[in-house]
């Protein structure tokens, strides 16, 4: 029978403790291993939930009927709007729990909570609170076990993520639609905050070489990055590319030059960001602590680096 540190260090350390109705596992080793197999991205346990798009545009709907109301009655609208939003929330909540408890693959939920962690959102802001459970289910769940790039795209396109830091307001000083506000007499410029976020948390980390002329010339290249609905068209509540936010012209980012048109820019920056050495040293060294300790060997560091270069999928 295997030494009961190894199982406890297995059960605790890399799943989510011991489940009564299970025994302990023989080899601690092989059976996180099984585990990758075993995983179900999306259990019954989150069975009626409704995704972002249909949450992000059920609340633009009535984002649009609060408008149309005199004054006096859009403070209670506004209030119940967010109670709605909270009890979608708790309902999320409940179903991670639910679906962490009955997880066949215990090791992997543990990534899973890891992966919300590094790619984290704040459910501060109605919108965000709406679609905080369906940013972990579509962005995170589906793209654990595989690349790195695919989840920083689904992570960063996703409408939580979109409102969360802005984005949603970043218009590019040059473009099309800036041009005619300014016709009007009004203002629209970029936001930095989904920029400076994927270059200091989701990849490169902090004093890893990038400064601020990078993350303004990524926040360019991110502009015309949306959410559809209402007025403004595309598919309601969901992501959608708007060529008139997006700032025309080439960048260039941390040293390379980026040509491409339209959405193809910032997609061709993210990929390159996914693959950065600055990149695996951050996502290991979090992966260390995570899983190891507050100040983990630098070998395991190196090793787990290593990895991350050559399968991009960690």
């Amino acid at each position: 029978m295997a030494d009961m540190n190894d199982a406890a260090i297995a059960l605790n350390r890399f799943g989510l403790g011991a489940r009564h109705d299970e025994a302990v596992p023989a080899d601690p080793r092989a059976w996180l291993r099984d585990q990758l197999d075993a995983y179900e991205p999306a259990p019954a346990a989150f069975e009626g939930a409704r995704n972002a798009a249909a949450l992000g545009g059920e609340y633009a709907e009535a984002m649009a009927r609060v408008r149309d109301i005199e004054a006096a009655e859009r403070m209670a609208a506004r209030k119940k709007m967010r109670r709605e939003a909270q009890a979608v929330y708790r309902a999320e909540i409940a179903m991670r729990v639910r679906a962490a408890l009955e997880a066949p693959a215990p090791f992997v939920e543990r990534l899973v909570h890891f992966w919300s962690n590094h790619f984290t959102i704040s459910a501060q802001k109605p919108q965000v609170t709406l679609m905080a459970g369906a940013f972990e289910r579509e962005a995170i769940r589906p793209n654990v076990l595989g690349r790195f790039e695919d989840m920083l795209v689904a992570a960063v396109r996703h409408p939580a993520m979109l409102h969360y830091l802005d984005q949603v307001r970043s218009i590019g000083p040059n473009s099309r639609i800036a041009g005619r506000a300014a016709g009007r007499g009004r203002q629209r410029g970029i936001n930095e905050n989904l920029a400076r976020e994927i270059m200091e948390l989701h990849t490169l980390g902090v004093r890893s070489g990038y400064g601020q002329a990078d993350v303004a010339e990524f926040a360019l290249a991110l502009t015309g990055a949306s959410v559809g609905g209402g007025a403004r068209g595309g598919a309601a509540g969901g992501y959608v590319f708007r060529p008139g936010m997006h700032e025309p012209g080439t960048r260039s980012i941390l040293g390379r030059v980026y040509d491409q048109r339209g959405q193809r820019q910032a997609r061709t920056v993210l990929a390159d960001l996914a693959v950065a050495d600055a990149t695996a040293m951050h996502v290991a060294t979090k992966l260390a602590r995570h899983f190891i300790a507050d100040d983990p060997p630098p070998a395991v560091v190196t090793r787990l680096a290593e990895a991350f270069r050559r399968s991009r999928a960690i």
